[in-house]
Order: C-alpha cells, then structure tokens, then sequence
C-alpha cells in the first residue's frame, strides 16, 4: 500500500483535532467565534485547506519529506476571551498539545494490539497505521511550536518571553509566511524535526520492549 495512502488521512485527522481543539479551549474562555462559524465540529469538510491539507502533505509522502501541513485555521477572537492575553496562550497551546495526545493515544493502541494479539499480521497491519499516526502527530506538535508567524508557537513563546521572543515575532509577523514557506522547502525543517524522529524511535523502543 502506498505510504500517502495511509499518511494523509492520518493527517488530516489530526490537523483538524488540532483546529478543534483551539476553537474548544476558546469557547471555554468565553470566545465563541468558532463555534457559531460551525467549526467545532470534526467534519473535516469544514476545516481542510487545499494546499496544507492536501498537497503539502501529498508532496511529502512522496518525495520522503517530513509529512506535515495545516487546516483552515478556526477564527479566534482574543478580545472576547475572559482574560485576552492569559487566555489567547491556552488557545494557542490547545493545538500543539492535542497532536501530543493523539501522538499518545496511537502509541497506546499500537502496545496494547501487541500485547492481545502478539506479533501478527494484525499488528503489521495496524502498526503502519499506528506508527504513521504517532509520527505525524509528532512532527506536528514540534512544527506548530516553533516560534514563527502565523504558528502557534509565535503566539506560546510571544506570552511566555514578551521581552525577547515576543518582539522578535512582532517584527517579524508581516514575513512569517515567506519565512515559513522558506523553512519548508529550504530543508532547515528537516533538520528541526531530528529530535522528533529520535524521539519516536524511543516510543517504539519502548513500546516493542513491552510487547516483547
């Protein structure tokens, strides 16, 4: 079965949980801009972009860069929020933290249909999926925290050191996108995702170790 197969379904599971997710935590925070555009919902017909959704990633799978990409983001309004500038953080983490837990969430079910059914073909057969899934979820994690505009982690590290990063990113805003577009296609992002890929080699060792 050919890798984009598999891969991009995954990912586009997994961007539009990481959409949902910022609309979620935003709705809890009083912010309900998302909800009444129809975007809290896990429809990925509402939420997928063509280029991040689909031919980003497509372009990755099958020339064996990092697989990766983005949905529509989920509109965000920070001065209805309770508390703007606390609370926009929440929002902005929200994404990065549900590709962590779905990174999670395929980790467990690869050990635990390893653990019931052994080292069958069920497990070769799922276990790509699994892998894929872990894989993804974490090179989206670690993609979406680094601190260029628009991702989030212009927005986490900007809240966390407004003195040093945040005024590097607000000078920098009007550029993100010809930055971000220079850092995928330059092979830079390649070399930030390494420490991803060595810690998906140790979940794996891990999770192999367990299922013996």
């Amino acid at each position: 079965m050919p890798l984009w197969l598999v891969a991009i379904p995954v990912l586009i599971f997994s961007v539009v949980v990481h959409e949902v997710a910022h609309g979620f935590i935003a709705y809890q925070k009083g912010d309900r801009t998302a909800y009444h555009a129809g975007r809290l919902t896990l429809n990925p017909l509402v939420h997928l972009d063509p280029v991040g959704s689909l031919l980003l990633p497509l372009f990755g799978a099958l020339t064996g860069a990092p697989v990766i990409g983005w949905a529509k983001p989920v509109p965000v309004s920070p001065h209805r929020l309770r508390n703007p500038y606390r609370d926009h953080f929440w929002v902005a983490l929200a994404g990065p933290v549900s590709n962590v837990l779905l990174c999670l969430a395929f980790l467990f079910l690869y050990t635990l249909i390893g653990i019931v059914f052994g080292r069958t073909g069920l497990l070769t057969s799922l276990g790509l999926l699994f892998r894929i899934g872990v894989q993804i979820n974490l090179f989206l994690a670690v993609f979406n925290l680094i601190p260029l505009p628009p991702l989030d982690g212009s927005w986490v590290f900007g809240h966390l050191f407004p003195r040093t990063v945040g005024v590097f990113v607000d000078r920098i805003r009007p550029f993100g996108p010809l930055a971000l577009i220079f850092l995928l296609f330059s092979g830079l992002l390649r070399t930030i995702l390494v420490p991803a890929l060595h810690l998906y080699v140790f979940l794996f060792k891990i999770a192999n170790g367990i299922i013996g």
